[in-house]
This record gives structure tokens, sequence and C-alpha cells, in this order.
């Protein structure tokens, strides 16, 4: 039958499936969704984010300041001083995402249904 019997054929063919399957599982793998990315330290993305809210969200001619930063339920607080008052911004720890005004659902005030 030569050097290349029936075993190896199969073996062969059994190789080509699993680097196949292989590379189709590794071009198509999931990508992590916006905040779900790689953890930014607490002062680095403090950092970048007081910096981009003096570039775009504060007023001529004035600056937001850092006061704190802290980890709260899987988000960073970035405790803020603008203009003699404070103010938090929020912000998910792959540093991706800025949340101004939080609402928290353990706190809001429901809905009433309409018959």
């Amino acid at each position: 039958m030569g050097f290349f019997g029936k075993g190896a054929v199969a073996i062969a063919i059994v190789i080509g499936v699993v680097v196949l399957v292989a590379i189709y599982l590794v071009v198509n793998a999931p990508q992590p969704a916006s905040g779900q990315g790689s953890v930014v330290e607490p002062q680095v993305c403090a950092d970048r984010i007081i910096s981009f809210v003096n570039e775009n969200l504060v007023q001529p001619n004035s600056t937001a300041s850092l006061v704190s930063v802290e980890e709260l339920k899987g988000i960073y607080v970035i405790n803020t001083s603008y203009q003699s008052k404070n103010v938090s911004v929020y912000t998910t720890k792959d540093c991706t995402l800025l949340f101004m005004n939080p609402l928290s659902l353990e706190t809001a005030v429901p809905v009433p249904v309409v018959t």
C-alpha cells in the first residue's frame, strides 16, 4: 500500500478538519462589547476623563479638576470640582463610556399603569 496507508490518510483528514475548525473559531470569535474590554487603572482612567471633560464639556476658559476616583459596582466614579461645585462623572472600567447623570433603578419612581 506504500508509505501512506489507510491509517495515515485518516489521520491527515482528521488533522485537516481540526485545523479548519480552529481557524474558523479564531476568525469568528466574539469581540467584547463596549465596556467589556481590558480594565484601565483608576488613576489613568480618571486622568483621561478629566482631559476629555476639559477639552469637550466645560465652558471656555474654565477647567474641571480631579478630586478623587473610586470603584463602585463595577464602574469608576470620578469626583471632580468645577466652578466650586462637586460634580461626579461615571465611566466603565475600560474607560470607553462616560455617564453624566446615572439613574438608580432601585430608587426610581415606578410609572403608573394606565388601564
